[in-house]
């Protein structure tokens, strides 16, 4: 009985992660793929060297910050950079360039096809306390960077979301 229930329950949950990933779109660029909640918008308009932004719906009509994810392609071609040593430098420049960019996660994972680098930072920009969630590959030089930005205090609401969606990057 406990077999069939078991079973059961991980049928229901996997039903469940289907049928939310249909409701999901596709953004296919020349050089990878995500995916995201329909509800959710995405702008290519290449602003400020971004690639791609998929912007969170608002909460309420007092939400004063879009929470987002945006991606990064960048040439490293002749630069001589890897995964190690872009990160080195990201860690950097968010602790020179950010007000109070402080690192509090940082970690290489390895068990997906890919390698990737996380790290979790937080830090002041436009008057608003955020914490960020990035992942860094590094593929035939070029580096690709996925970047959640959200207010410190809704993180935890977006952090979820934002894995799964990062879990969907694809380089072509």
């Amino acid at each position: 009985m406990k077999k069939i229930t078991l079973f059961i329950l991980l049928v229901a949950f996997v039903n469940v992660t289907v049928n939310a990933q249909k409701s999901w779109k596709t953004k296919k660029l020349d050089n990878f793929s995500i995916q995201y909640p329909s509800e959710w918008k995405s702008e290519t308009s290449n602003n400020v060297g971004v690639d791609l932004i998929l912007y969170a719906p608002a909460t309420s009509a007092d939400d004063t910050f879009s929470e987002n994810i945006n991606v990064v392609v960048q040439d490293l071609k002749g630069y001589n950079l890897n995964l190690d040593s872009y990160t080195k430098l990201s860690e950097q420049q968010i602790k020179s360039m950010l007000k109070g960019g402080k690192i509090t996660q940082s970690e290489r994972i390895t068990n997906g096809k890919i390698p990737y680098h996380r790290l979790v930072y937080v830090g002041k920009q436009s008057g608003f306390n955020l914490q960020f969630e990035q992942r860094y590959y590094v593929i035939n030089e070029t580096a690709y960077v996925l970047t959640l930005t959200c207010t410190v205090d809704n993180f935890d609401d977006y952090i979820t979301t934002a894995r799964k969606i990062f879990d969907t990057f694809q380089v072509k």
